[in-house]
């Protein structure tokens, strides 16, 4: 299998911790989707820009998680050694998005206008207790938030690398 590179990588799991005895992990899903997760064939697992290839020799779902197999990984205290990693998979492997529902990697670089007016570029989008943000950078260098919501946020495209904010969003 050619490696991807992380750009085209899209992080679907938390390893939570091992399981059992030959080594499965204990996977949280980043979306709440489970179903990509089952179907896996391999995954690249780590964190800080180090990934390491696996090929998955058996998945199953047990009670809200997902028990993870991975070819080399035979025992608890192997298993162990990857709590809190990350696992990333190709797009195609991904959670299927529904209706405007956005990847996170997609949403970044996205230019934002209200109206003609150029508002600035999304860099981040942290996660709130009330929902999601897009953290934007003005022409002048400034951080703004702007609740990810329909209130203040009229139409992406991913597309164009678009996203139009709704009159509502008043600059500070």
């Amino acid at each position: 299998m050619v490696h991807e590179d992380r750009a085209r990588l899209f992080a679907v799991g938390r390893i939570q911790t091992s399981h059992g005895l030959k080594g499965y992990l204990k996977i949280k899903s980043l979306s709440g989707e489970t179903g990509h997760l089952l179907r896996l064939k391999g995954v690249q697992i780590g964190t800080a820009g180090k990934l390491v290839f696996f090929d998955v020799e058996d998945v199953r779902s047990a009670a809200g998680a997902v028990l993870l197999k991975l070819a080399g990984v035979d025992d608890r205290e192997t298993g162990d050694g990857f709590r809190g990693q990350l696992i990333w998979v190709g797009r195609e492997e991904a959670s299927e998005l529904g209706e405007e529902e956005y990847y996170i990697a997609d949403l970044q670089g996205c230019l934002c206008y209200q109206g003609a007016a150029f508002i600035g570029r999304v860099v981040a989008v942290p996660e709130g207790g009330g929902g999601d943000f897009l953290e934007l950078e003005s022409r002048e260098g400034k951080l703004l938030i702007v609740p990810f919501s329909r209130h203040f946020v009229g139409t992406v495209d991913v597309a164009e690398r678009r996203i139009e904010l709704t009159e509502a969003y008043e600059l500070p």
